[in-house]
């Protein structure tokens, strides 16, 4: 009971995963035909690199599992908060690469 509870949720998973790239994939062609499309490019390029993102993290074991079946809900939350989210990933991953170059040690607490 359990498998097949497994892979109904999947099924429903990738319905949903497709239709929200199709839907995203729609929205952004649209804002690209926009004449005031800077507005939300970064929006949108944002989605698009989180969304890369899940597919490499569905590739790795134990945490793919977890992506992969959550996908639907974590798309729908790069859509919302992707930029924001991408900017303070790339932020955080910036100031720890700097003090590893640096080799500063980070401040204790």
């Amino acid at each position: 009971a359990l498998y097949i509870c497994y892979k109904i949720l999947g099924l429903v998973s990738g319905a949903l995963t497709v239709l929200i790239w199709w839907g995203a994939a729609v929205n952004a062609a649209q804002v690209a035909t926009d004449e005031d499309y800077e507005a939300v490019y970064e929006d949108k390029l944002s989605f698009w690199v989180l969304l890369q993102m899940l597919r490499v993290l569905a590739l790795v074991p134990l945490v793919g599992t977890f992506v992969s079946l959550w996908r639907p809900l974590l798309l729908a939350v790069a859509v919302v908060v992707g930029r924001p989210a991408l900017k303070k990933g790339l932020s955080f991953t910036h100031k720890m690469v700097q003090r590893q170059t640096t080799g500063h040690k980070a401040p204790s607490k």
